[in-house]
């Protein structure tokens, strides 16, 4: 009994010549993949969110993040921040963008009359 305890605990510590065959665990993450160098990366589309004009110093929010005159984003330096515009320069060229247009969609809603009768001093 001793003997076959041995081999039974051998035999689960092995690793055995068929486990390379078994399929792989999915909820196990991918292998590491290398990591795009600086100069591969593709910088994401600029999108302006909105501008706040109210303090010291105008903001844009581009891409989710805040940015003042003089501040660069994606190696284009603001330069002027206004009403729904922010404008940014490169070494080359320029670009204004834009607030996307905000579309008003009013929400129809249907209002129930007051009950009158607990302030008229009727009973309910």
């Amino acid at each position: 009994m001793r003997n076959w305890l041995v081999l039974a605990l051998a035999g689960l510590f092995s690793a055995p010549a068929w486990a390379d065959t078994l399929p792989t665990d999915p909820t196990r993450p991918p292998a590491a993949r290398p990591a795009v160098p600086a100069a591969q990366a593709v910088p994401a589309p600029l999108q302006l969110s909105s501008t706040l004009l109210g303090g010291q110093r105008p903001v844009a929010i581009i891409n989710g993040r805040s940015y003042t005159v003089g501040d660069a984003v994606n190696g284009l330096r603001i330069r002027a921040v206004g009403p729904g515009w922010v404008r940014l320069q490169g070494p080359n060229d320029a670009l204004t963008l834009q607030v996307p247009a905000f579309q008003y969609r009013p929400q129809l809603t249907q209002h129930k009359k007051p009950n009158n009768r607990l302030h008229s001093g009727e009973a309910p």
